[in-house]
């Protein structure tokens, strides 16, 4: 018998996660603009800061390439500030780049849902105390967002929901666009359609993976746009009835088990050990052999994303982390799917020490 496959895109969620109507737990004092995608909600800060004289930006050196876009699309120089280990901007790098280069708007990410250390809230807080924005990226941690006084939050909703579309963005007067514009309902359109024909696929009723190049025409599509689009009312109906406390507990509750089942292999180290209990978007794992590691999981249907490709420039690659691999903990898997991560893990790590 063929184990299901593990990870990938999103198929349509199950009644076990729909639920009364409630907020959701990025929503605190006020209440953000929803646009459809996180880059849209990214080039919305980016043309205020721009339009405010803003012409530098600070940013953690571990990112994903369609964070900086925005920016630079705007005219801003990036400076990348060094990581810890992990992921999260270094304080101490980020003082040591203010004291080299002066004060200027800062993008930090609680990448992998890791918490602010209270070393750089502290820096963040005082960078805009003085005036200067803070961009808080909030993408990997929005089942367990907290208030916070930045200038601007924001997050994709795909990452971690089964979502067609959608964003947040707080901090903006923002007017919403024509919701019917006929790009955005292409997109949204594919990828509903993409959501089912994956899920019959994983029932056995069908044989092919065309859902894939589905969802890669409709990311196609809205690269093409330069256009802030609003979030579909398909994906505002969908956030008006998911069950946020089951999804969270469902990751937690898988990123706890793979973690301690990861814990006796000791080639495997947990990048956001500390964001287990927190509803991350994944359980993240380095190793000697990352690539090969992935190479071998998705042979047997894991699919496990490197978060992120190094960058082109030869300097930043210099000091860019190893690459980590990011494990599948979300809602539509159980301790299960979670043991057999383990065992193909374990596997693996029999299969190098023979080679050897």
């Amino acid at each position: 018998m063929l184990e299901r496959e593990i990870g990938s895109e999103f198929e349509p969620v199950s009644d076990a996660f729909i639920g009364r109507p409630t907020s959701p737990p990025w929503v605190h004092d006020s209440e953000p603009a929803y646009l459809s995608a996180g880059r849209q909600a990214l080039t919305a800060v980016a043309r205020k800061l721009a339009a405010d004289g803003w012409t530098s930006l600070y940013m953690p050196l571990h990112h994903c390439r369609t964070m900086a876009v925005p920016f630079e699309r705007c005219g801003m120089r990036i400076e990348y500030v060094d990581v810890d280990e992990s992921m999260i901007m270094s304080a101490g790098a980020l003082e040591s780049t203010i004291d080299r280069l002066g004060v200027a708007p800062v993008l930090h990410s609680e990448t992998f849902g890791a918490r602010t250390p209270p070393a750089l809230e502290k820096i963040l807080n005082s960078i805009e105390q003085s005036g200067t924005p803070v961009i808080a990226d909030e993408t990997h941690s929005i089942l367990q967002s907290r208030p916070s006084s930045f200038t601007y939050r924001i997050a994709s909703l795909r990452k971690l929901l089964p979502l067609p579309d959608g964003a947040y963005v707080f901090g903006l007067d923002y007017m919403q666009p024509d919701r019917e514009q006929g790009g955005l309902s292409e997109v949204v359109g594919l990828r509903l359609t993409a959501a089912e024909q994956k899920a019959a696929y994983l029932r056995g009723d069908r044989n092919d993976k065309a859902f894939l190049d589905i969802y890669a025409r409709a990311e196609n599509i809205l690269d093409e746009f330069s256009d802030i689009l609003p979030m579909s009312r398909q994906s505002e109906v969908l956030l008006a009835s998911l069950d946020y406390e089951s999804l969270s507990r469902r990751r937690e509750s898988n990123a706890t088990y793979l973690a301690a089942g990861l814990d006796d292999i000791s080639s495997i180290r947990i990048v956001n050990r500390e964001a287990v209990t927190t509803a991350p978007p994944y359980l993240v794992v380095s190793s000697d052999r990352v690539l090969e590691l992935r190479t071998h999981l998705t042979a047997q249907g894991v699919y496990c994303p490197i978060h992120w490709p190094p960058p082109k420039e030869s300097e930043l690659r210099r000091r860019w982390k190893s690459p980590v691999l990011s494990m599948p903990i979300d809602h539509r898997y159980n301790h299960r799917d979670m043991q057999r991560i383990i065992d193909l893990i374990v596997e693996f790590e029999r299969g190098r020490r023979v080679s050897r």
